[in-house]
């Protein structure tokens, strides 16, 4: 008896089975039921990904549409080198060598936005002064 009770309880301290993807590299565009034992330590910051793809595709304003975009690069790298993720809209995870170029041309990316914002903040001021604020008001929505 004892060991017929021992049984039940090890079955019942079994962890969850991560549910089964062909490509568990890809990276989702929309959350999915268990993603957590999916991505394992990346998870947060698949979501952080989604979140940042999300607020460069509804951004109305060159400066906040820059912001996100950084922030997905910078994000996407981390992905990519550290944890071996494939972002979309790829249908299958990337070999080593596609990798390596993917990463290549987020650096450099992240290379022209990080000039490309403050650059685009000074020329956004700059119009704003020199039109007395009419500029800004009539983008805003």
């Amino acid at each position: 008896m004892d060991d017929v009770d021992a049984g039940q309880g090890v079955e019942q301290q079994r962890s969850v089975v991560p549910p089964r993807r062909v490509f568990p590299e890809l990276i989702t565009e929309h959350p999915e039921p268990g993603e957590e034992q999916v991505y394992g330590a990346a998870a947060e910051e698949v979501i952080e990904w989604r979140e940042s793809w999300a607020a460069r595709k509804r951004s109305r304003l060159t400066l906040d549409w820059l912001r996100a975009e950084r922030r997905r690069l910078e994000l996407e790298l981390r992905l990519i080198g550290v944890f071996g993720l494939t972002p979309p809209p790829a249908d299958a995870p990337w070999r080593e060598q596609r990798r390596d170029r993917e990463l290549e041309w987020r650096r450099r990316s992240l290379r022209r936005l990080r000039w490309q914002l403050p650059l685009t903040w000074c020329l956004h001021w700059l119009l704003r002064g020199l039109t007395l604020g009419w500029w800004a008001r009539a983008k805003a929505p």
